[in-house]
């Protein structure tokens, strides 16, 4: 029977408390811990933050929820995974997404309308080059002329996660990459039926590869808050939210479209409808206020998750 992991989404600037959520979730007995990636918002870069926590941890795996594809070069992508797997003890997942926000291009100094032709040709040669040996790729983007990943990775090849948003119903282009060129699919605000119908066009893509779709880890990116209700809990999400991402208009936040919500046995409720579907792999984003994070990690340790350990 496969195993149902937890593990937070972590949103810091500082060093020590990112970390400190690291080794505090490892001690709860949370199994993996999860590092987005934004250029214009204060929060770490992804790799040089997973060297960090796999320093200061043993078992925990530790993923990047998600990487910008479009900033880095595959071969700059390859090394720093490899780097992170050898740093880990192999305990490294690389999740890679395409990102939807303009300013983080503009710094980067790529153009926003065209990054999927550009994430398409990244994502592709980086699973490649994770594969091991020599890689062959003539893109638009990226020559790889017999290009070998060096230093090698503790993982035979370090898993390569596809990211989505599902918000507005899961784009082609997303499926399309995790069916081809992924190990896994790694959507955010994605509900429970839009996660099925992207699932099945993705089953349907890896079979047209010639690549076997139960080979395929299924997970999910989901903003979480406790609240003595769901929609008590959805008003300290619209706070939260607002306050962290500085947006403007009004956050919907039900749990039908990709939150988790309430108390304990509503959070149950609702995973329950994902592990049916197959979905293995839960990444916790606290949307919460920051003093409850740390009771927000101890509930999903202590009241949900051992509900999916037999």
């Amino acid at each position: 029977m496969t195993k149902i992991r937890f593990g937070p989404v972590i949103h810091s600037s500082d060093a020590a408390e990112a970390v400190g959520q690291a080794t505090f979730s490892e001690k709860l007995g949370l199994d993996s811990f999860w590092i987005p990636e934004y250029l214009t918002l204060p929060y770490f870069d992804p790799f040089v933050l997973a060297g960090a926590v796999a320093q200061a941890t043993t078992t925990i795996q530790i993923g990047t929820g998600v990487a910008l594809a479009a900033f880095r070069s595959p071969a700059l992508l390859a090394k720093a995974a490899s780097s992170v797997d050898q740093l880990s003890n192999g305990r490294f997942i690389l999740g890679l997404g395409i990102g939807g926000t303009e300013a983080d291009f503009r710094v980067a100094g790529v153009d926003f309308a065209s990054r999927g032709r550009l994430v398409d040709e990244t994502v592709e040669a980086t699973h490649q080059l994770l594969a091991g040996g020599p890689t062959h790729f003539e893109g638009e983007y990226f020559q790889l002329e017999g290009l070998e990943l060096s230093p090698p990775s503790i993982q035979r090849r370090v898993p390569l996660w596809s990211g989505a948003n599902g918000a507005a119903g899961l784009a082609r282009g997303p499926l399309r990459r995790a069916a081809r060129h992924a190990d896994g699919f790694f959507p955010f605000l994605t509900s429970v039926a839009e996660y099925r119908r992207g699932q099945a066009v993705i089953r349907e893509l890896a079979a047209e590869a010639g690549r076997n779709p139960d080979d395929l880890a299924w997970g999910l990116h989901i903003w979480t808050c406790l609240g003595e209700s769901e929609l008590d809990a959805a008003a300290s999400v619209e706070r939260a939210l607002h306050e962290k991402y500085a947006a403007a208009g009004k956050w919907v936040v039900e749990s039908s479209l990709g939150y988790l919500l309430g108390t304990p046995g509503d959070m149950v409720a609702l995973i329950e409808q994902y592990v049916a579907l197959g979905v293995s792999h839960f990444a916790i984003d606290p949307a919460c206020p920051e003093n409850r994070i740390l009771e927000l990690l101890e509930t999903m340790a202590r009241e949900v998750a051992p509900r999916f350990r037999d």
